[in-house]
Order: C-alpha cells, then structure tokens, then sequence
C-alpha cells in the first residue's frame, strides 16, 4: 500500500555510523539500510559494546580512586582518614569539566566551593604577592589537585590557576562531598556519623569501635513491606 512505501530519508558515506541504538537497547529497527555499492562495514555487538565500556568504567573509577586517596589537607591524606567506602563515593561523585589554554580555572580573592583534580593537561598556578610579578608559582600537571581546603568550608582562593595547555579536571562540589560523607573536619578529626550523633555528642561504643547501647535499632528483611515496583529494565514502569 502506499503507507508501508519506503522513502529515502538520507544517506551515508565513508566513516558515517548507523544502528547504534542497538548497542543500548534490544528495540526493533527505526529504518532500513541497504548498500548501494560495495562496502566493508565494521561491527560490534552490544555484549562486546557492554563488556568494553564497563571495563572502562571500572579502570576510570580506579584511577579517581588512587588520585583522591592521595589527597592531602593540612597534614592529612585523605586516603588515611577516609574509608575505602567513602573513597570510592567520592570517585563516583566527581564530574568532569574541560579547559582551554589560557583559561582561568580559579582566581585569587575569589570565593569557591569546588575541589579540581587534574585528568590530564597542565595548569600554571600564579599568587599576587609572588617575587617575580607575571611568573608562575608552581605548575601542576596530571593527577595534582588544587582548590582542596573548598572541601572544609566557602574557599578564599589563595592563587589564581590558569591551564597553560588544554586540560580535563575531575571536581567535586563541597555540598556534594557533605551529602553523601558528612563534615569533613569532622572526618579529619576521626569523627564519623556513625560513632557521633547529631549534636556532635559521642555515642558509647566497644573495643572495635561499634556503635553499642539503645542508639542502635535492628531490622531484618522481613520487617520490611513492599510498596511498588521502581523500575525494570531500561525504561522502568
């Protein structure tokens, strides 16, 4: 019938790509493809696709993990006064942002809230008060950090940070890093939310640091009602 007639709606040529819902969802064809002339195609399949980008995932998540463990604020290093849980809540949390050279990252004076951590690039760090006027202080490069005392509290920045080449940071917004891990002087000074109550009080706890007395309330599985479902699959219901 003149409804199913197929229209052309396009074409493609040498390094053009196509069926690439495929390596995300099983969902039938939203077009027909067919070769006009002899081609070599490449392909993949979505397990291979799947398989590929989670190992990718895993070894970024790695790497983030290593470069927040060596944090240091004042004379702390987080990956000593934070748990491997916490360390990998943070790898997950942070973004990425891109830096064209000569942009200002942070300026001096100005107040910030965010932590930058170097992925790759270099950036020139400059302070107002240096002994030589226009030269850089320091220059950081790939997994250096800059911005960490925004972590604490609303940062005055103490310099101004410029990338001097192209450069991608991860960061990670104070109000972020207090949602998911709480205060981090706190954290510094070995408090956690778990041996402290909500008044900064310290709750009794045995030997091996375990919250004991009737602060602690149990739950099994079972006390537990099911409501609805969520979601299932990609789309959920």
């Amino acid at each position: 019938s003149e409804s199913e007639e197929e229209v052309k709606v396009g074409e493609a040529s040498k390094n053009a790509a196509f069926g690439e819902l495929a390596l995300l969802y099983g969902s039938p064809r939203a077009a027909t493809i067919r070769a006009t002339e002899d081609c070599t195609l490449w392909s993949i399949e979505r397990r291979a696709f799947k398989g590929i980008t989670s190992q990718y995932k895993l070894k970024m998540t790695e790497l983030h993990q290593k470069f927040l463990r060596n944090v240091k604020i004042g004379d702390k290093v987080l990956g000593d006064v934070l748990k491997p849980e916490d360390i990998s809540a943070m790898a997950l949390a942070t973004q990425q942002d891109s830096f064209a050279k000569g942009e200002v990252i942070v300026r001096e004076g100005e107040r910030g809230d965010i932590f930058y951590l170097i992925e790759s690039g270099t950036v020139d760090v400059y302070k107002k008060d240096a002994e030589e006027i226009g030269s850089p202080v320091a220059t950081l490069t790939s997994g250096q950090f800059f911005g960490e005392r925004a972590l604490l509290s609303e940062d005055v920045r103490q310099a101004t940070c410029i990338a001097s080449s192209d450069v991608k940071c991860l960061y990670l917004m104070r109000d972020d890093f207090v949602l998911m891990l709480g205060n981090l002087q706190d954290l510094l000074d070995g408090k956690t939310s778990s041996t402290y109550d909500g008044n900064g009080e310290a709750l009794p706890t045995d030997e091996d640091g375990v919250v004991t007395g009737d602060e602690i309330v149990k739950y099994e599985l079972d006390d537990l009602e099911t409501k609805q479902t969520l979601g299932i699959g990609a789309f959920g219901r």
